[in-house]
């Protein structure tokens, strides 16, 4: 067994090192390289690494290894050495006699013991290669060089000596772990303050949960932390961005949902979310390269589908999707204010239809699934609103507009809907004047809003009443 590694492997490190560091990189340009070369070449560079990897096997090493990183298994111990060694024969040969230089500087170049560790991590790639190359060229795959068994040669040193023959190490790993500590209580402290937000969004205080969590989705430090978390970072672009809709701050919750684009995939919730933002917008398009249209689809997915067909006018299918909503099941996973939601969505369209009797089914199904929700609730608000609709395409406008007037405290789009629907309501009762003041202040809560869409339509329905 060779005790040192040839010229020639130091080389062939040094000529397929990429400019920027990058191990993956590096490895794939090893496996070219001795792919070409043939399986002698192959397994000869196997045995010097076993031999670099070998030689910086000391107790040395390991023990600043152990304070230089964050939880230092075996494992990750062989991964540095390989890092370590993949950086060439200067870098190796300091490490070998000078293991305490070696990892300072590591520590002082990264920043903090966890990056470093991650940043060291990278040299796990390096130990594929010569299995990878000897695959490629005969169909069998050579033994990955793994923790040693036995412990490293020479005395072990005393834990308790470390700081007397390691001190600038054991300084600068106290200093790192301190700043670590610090930085993972600011951390802790930032993901309860996320789960206040996000606990009062999904009890329905929309704006409660805005006030919390927008200060930290508007301040970068704070973002990236939260963005390092898929979870906590899709949570939060969610109930930023449905809060704006319900709001009326479109524009704002489509610059939200943007921001978490890639994840769209994954969380089709946030694309659903930038969908109905686009629909708000007007942009019809958009709206509909986000939306599933299957009939299996999501529901939300089938009631925007429905909502796009009648903004795009095809009034047939809309009404089509709409019915077969009132018809769907309630799947136990489901969420009553969700279900509650698509029924108002398909109201909206039955209603607009001028189908009493089925919108009155989707006003009376949403019913329960608001029970014990606040009267000040937005979607219960927007349910009485869409009761006192069906109230008026019954030819009841007298009762529709009784029925706005009970609904106290709006806001957000909820607002615009209490004007139009007490707008429709006056303008069915011949108050052609009190009906034209009633459009121009839905109008313009919608245009404040970016609620483009139907503020056009609104407007279109203003004009047609010749006030």
């Amino acid at each position: 067994m060779k005790t040192e590694p040839g010229l020639e492997f130091w080389g062939l490190l040094d000529q397929t090192r990429p400019p920027e560091e990058d191990p993956a990189a590096h490895a794939d340009a090893l496996v070219e390289v001795l792919v070409s070369r043939g399986a002698d070449a192959t397994l000869e560079f196997a045995d010097d690494l076993d031999a670099a990897l070998t030689a910086l096997y000391t107790w040395d090493l390991r023990w600043t290894a152990n304070l230089a990183i964050f939880e230092c298994s075996d494992e990750m111990f062989l991964h540095l050495r390989a890092w370590l060694i993949g950086r060439g024969y200067t870098t190796w040969a300091v490490a070998r006699y000078e293991a305490e230089a070696t990892f300072l500087n590591l520590l002082r170049e990264t920043g903090n013991r966890v990056a470093l560790g991650e940043r060291l991590a990278g040299g796990k790639h390096l130990l594929g290669v010569a299995s990878r190359a000897h695959e490629a060229l005969t169909g069998r795959r050579l033994e990955h060089p793994g923790p040693e068994a036995d412990l490293p040669p020479g005395e072990p040193i005393d834990p308790d000596r470390a700081p007397i023959e390691f001190p600038d190490l054991y300084r600068a790993a106290s200093t790192a772990w301190s700043e670590e500590r610090e930085a993972m209580l600011q951390l802790l402290d930032l993901i309860e303050t996320v789960n206040d937000g996000l606990d009062a969004a999904a009890f329905g205080k929309h704006e409660k949960g805005v006030a919390i969590l927008r200060p930290l989705f508007d301040d970068p430090e704070s973002w990236d932390k939260i963005s390092a978390d898929p979870d906590m970072r899709t949570g939060v672009a969610y109930a930023l961005g449905i809060a704006d809709m319900m709001a009326g701050r479109v524009d704002r919750a489509a610059e939200t949902f943007q921001r978490v684009e890639a994840d769209f995939a994954e969380v089709p919730e946030l694309r659903r979310g930038m969908a109905q933002a686009e629909l708000a917008r007007g942009e019809l398009d958009s709206a509909a390269a986000l939306l599933d249209p299957a009939p299996d689809a999501a529901r939300f997915d089938r009631i925007l589908t429905a909502k796009l067909a009648w903004r795009q006018g095809d009034r047939d299918e809309a009404v089509r999707r709409a019915l077969e909503e009132l018809d769907r099941d309630m799947a136990p996973e489901d969420h009553p204010w969700d279900v509650a939601g698509a029924l108002l969505q398909a109201g909206h369209v039955l209603v607009d239809a001028g189908m009493a009797s089925e919108a009155r089914r989707a006003a009376r199904e949403m019913k329960p699934l608001l029970r014990g929700t606040e009267d000040d609730f937005n979607l219960k608000q927007e349910w009485r609103l869409l009761e006192a609709a069906v109230a008026r395409i019954s030819g009841k406008p007298a009762k529709a507009l009784e029925l706005t007037e009970r609904v106290k405290g709006a806001d957000g789009y909820t607002v615009a809907t209490r004007h139009r629907e007490r707008a429709r309501a006056l303008r069915d009762l011949g108050r052609t004047g009190e009906a034209a003041v009633a459009y121009q202040e839905a109008i313009a809560v919608l245009e404040d809003a970016g609620e483009r869409w139907e503020a056009r339509a609104l407007a279109d329905e203003l004009a047609a009443l010749g006030a």
